[in-house]
């Protein structure tokens, strides 16, 4: 069994990697009029914070456990 700081880094994973994404995305297109990348963008940002919200079978309800 882990340890429950490396539990929580591995929680994070998923909803910071659609975060760094989304992000990484935003900062690279951002000027420009591509509505695929523009919902690749949303998607990512939305499914991100929605894992963080902190009921149990989401991510950040499992984070909320460590705090």
């Amino acid at each position: 069994m882990l340890r429950n700081g490396k539990e929580a880094v591995i929680y994070l994973a998923g909803p910071s990697f659609n975060l760094i994404v989304g992000f990484s995305l935003l900062i690279v297109c951002g000027g420009r009029e591509i509505s695929a990348v523009d919902d690749i963008i949303l998607i990512n940002s939305i499914l991100g914070l929605f894992n963080l919200m902190p009921f149990y079978p989401l991510d950040g309800g499992k984070n909320f456990v460590f705090i």
